[in-house]
């Protein structure tokens, strides 16, 4: 943005020109992110913001804002403490009492989430009918706050006059909290309600700012993802991997094929626009360490942020990740399950690692490092990548599609342990890529995946455990999430 003043941002949001250099703050600074509607030609930037919380993972949303006057700056009146208007003089909004009640920032103490004016929703039902396209996935958030004592506002989300409770969330008056979550559009639906509901009967309560509605709008599949296959025929050092066409590459590497009998598992540094590292890495204890045999090993590349690819949302994101567990917030929440995979894509600790889920919801997950037995069990921390999708349930085989040319599916296996474990595909006539993580944390010990065999039938998978302890290499059931696409 040449010659542009200073973006308002807003608390929290950060300017950046082009190529991602920041350019001048306004005075209450921040953090803000660029959309590109075409990167290669001057002056085609398309500006988009999102809420900047440190404790959150590094992730970017794309989409079409449905909501009118979610922040609810534009009213007939502007309010000097507090107003309350008519329906007809607020954009967007209606309620229950024909009446609407906006504060100017700082009434009573209170400083507005964004902009100058946020709402109090007295006892009154807040409604507005939005148009997304039915069956689309949207993505809602909003911020509240009580305001004497803990407050509670119902959402409730539908067609107009059959909307269904969503959430009942509560929030104390110390901060404004953000609330999120997906929603998906009944194939019938033309039209869809959101609405909040006070709780309580209460007039002085529930505090509302930035509402927003987004529709995830289908992507170009090449655009945001790549697979990519590759093959280790060195003993060690680094192998260097080639990208075109990403702005912010999210990688992650599948399971090491089983030339070679010493356990190992990808490790990943250096990634860039242009290209990224990897090196197979083998365990301290081993005698030689240079994994010599010859593997095949697959690379998925996603462009950081979330995108609906043929009915499936997928977030690509980062994390800092130590040895101790760290809970990542999806930004695509709602989902009822999901498959999670990660990789360790830098070298601040240089002892071998490898990453492990817990508590994988469709809202959240929890990763940890871990290294060999025999080591301290602490680990610097290091910058994880991880790569979502919604999956239907805890299915054999959850969801299934097309990106490009290429047909998909995916799903969890149950009970996989050090023994060799046949995982069927579902038609499969094209060479396959297999991508997996180990889901759940019912052993401790460290432990990684590999694959025995892989074909259009399907894979054996087993789970590799270190035992860098003298003790044996045997491991409980767990569950492990699956991801295979049809090569070309």
């Amino acid at each position: 943005l040449p010659e542009s003043p200073a973006i308002d941002a807003g608390a929290n949001f950060q300017a950046v020109d082009v190529p991602f250099t920041p350019l001048e703050l306004d005075a209450r600074g921040g953090a803000r992110i660029v959309n590109f509607s075409n990167p290669d030609e001057e002056g085609t930037v398309d500006l988009g913001a999102f809420e900047a919380d440190p404790n959150s993972p590094d992730v970017s949303t794309s989409g079409v804002e449905l909501i009118v006057n979610g922040s609810f700056e534009d009213t007939a009146v502007i309010p000097t403490s507090f107003v309350q208007l008519r329906a007809d003089q607020v954009p967007g909004w209606n309620s229950n009492g024909d009446s609407l009640e906006f504060w100017i920032n700082g009434f009573l103490g209170f400083e507005a989430l964004d902009g100058n004016q946020f709402a109090e929703l007295n006892a009154l039902r807040w409604q507005q009918t939005i148009e997304p396209t039915a069956g689309s996935t949207v993505q809602w958030s909003f911020y509240h706050r009580g305001r004497r004592n803990i407050d509670t506002v119902i959402l409730s989300i539908g067609a107009p006059g059959a909307e269904q409770e969503i959430e009942r969330l509560s929030t104390s008056p110390d901060e404004w909290v953000r609330y999120e979550g997906s929603y998906r559009v009944p194939a019938n639906q033309s039209e869809t309600s959101i609405l909040f509901t006070p709780a309580s009967g209460d007039r002085a309560a529930n505090l509302l700012d930035l509402v927003s509605v987004i529709e995830f709008v289908e992507e170009p599949d090449e655009s945001v993802m790549m697979v990519i296959e590759d093959f280790w025929t060195q003993a060690n050092g680094k192998k260097s991997v080639a990208l075109s066409g990403f702005v912010d590459p999210i990688v992650i590497a599948s399971p090491l094929s089983f030339n070679g009998r010493d356990a190992a598992h990808v490790r990943i540094d250096n990634v860039t626009p242009e290209g990224f590292e990897y090196t197979v890495e083998e365990w301290l204890f081993q005698p030689n360490r240079s994994h010599g045999a010859d593997e095949t090993v697959f690379f998925l590349v996603v462009e950081r942020g979330v995108h609906l690819i043929d009915g499936v949302l997928w977030e690509a994101g980062s994390a800092s990740v130590s040895d101790d567990w760290t809970t990542v917030d999806l930004q695509s929440s709602g989902a009822n399950s999901r498959n999670v995979f990660s990789q360790v894509v830098t070298f601040v600790g240089s002892a071998p690692v490898v990453t492990r889920h817990d508590d994988v919801s469709g809202d959240s997950f929890s990763v940890r490092l871990q290294e060999e037995k025999a080591q301290d069990g602490e680990h610097a921390v290091e910058t994880v990548h991880y790569i979502s999708h919604s999956v239907q349930g805890n299915a054999a085989v959850g969801v299934t599609g097309t990106i490009g040319e290429m047909s998909f599916q995916a799903g969890q296996l149950a009970n996989v342990t050090h023994l060799e474990r046949f995982l069927d595909f579902d038609n499969v006539s094209a060479p396959p890529a297999l991508f997996g993580s180990i889901r759940t944390f019912n052993g401790a010990d460290p432990t990684g995946l590999r694959t025995t065999t892989l074909t259009s039938t399907g894979a054996t998978l087993f789970l590799e455990e270190e035992a860098s302890d003298g003790s044996n290499n045997n491991h409980t059931r767990e569950i492990v999430d699956w991801l295979m696409f049809e090569l070309e």
